[in-house]
């Protein structure tokens, strides 16, 4: 039922669709804006998870409101195997808090799983300038032996940062974005 009302809730909202490989990964509707700090909801609408490990460039605190999410969270680097994480289960109710410098990424979602993710400002490096999105990837490289390999962890920002674009002042709204149609186990709803 929570997830019906949603549903019909951001037909009226500002849509951003993410989509990975060209299939419905992420709905990101903006809600308000409060000075520096900004509000979303965000509609998981499939069950794969993201792909690479990444931080945000400013604090954020999410609640699980109806579905359920793994995340894995980036506890150190390892010279082992590229990093020691852990992971744990968020479910409807539960605030996760996410600072800046943490690098996590979800691991599998419950289908149409939705949370509440309120934003605080961005967060500057020494030089005044935004940190911006960051992703780490692990690769093992072969050594001139044959059987021994090493991990590498490569740091990279593949977006450039637009900090002040207002992205939902010309999105569509949901109703109008082509979103997925709501999950209902035997039948599906259309925006």
């Amino acid at each position: 039922m929570l997830r019906a009302l949603l549903y019909g809730l951001t037909a009226n909202m500002p849509c951003k669709l993410i989509s990975r490989d060209g299939s419905p990964y992420l709905e990101r509707y903006f809600v308000r804006q409060l000075g520096e700090r900004r509000i979303y909801l965000h509609r998981f609408v499939s069950g794969d998870g993201d792909v690479e490990v990444h931080d945000h460039p400013w604090n954020a605190v999410s609640i699980c409101l109806v579905g359920g999410y793994l995340e894995e969270r980036v506890r150190c680097l390892s010279p082992e195997g590229g990093w020691i994480s852990h992971h744990r289960q968020i479910f409807p109710g539960r605030p996760n808090r996410i600072r800046a410098g943490d690098f996590h990424r979800i691991r599998h979602t419950e289908r149409d799983t939705w949370t509440l993710i309120i934003t605080g400002p961005l967060v500057r490096r020494r030089c005044g300038r935004p940190k911006g999105w960051g992703f780490l990837r692990a690769q093992f490289a072969e050594t001139s032996s044959l059987e021994t390999h090493y991990p590498t962890v490569t740091y990279y920002q593949p977006f450039q940062m637009t900090h002040d674009r207002e992205w939902w002042l010309d999105a569509p709204l949901g109703r109008d974005a082509g979103r997925a149609p709501l999950y209902r186990p035997g039948r599906e709803v259309r925006a």
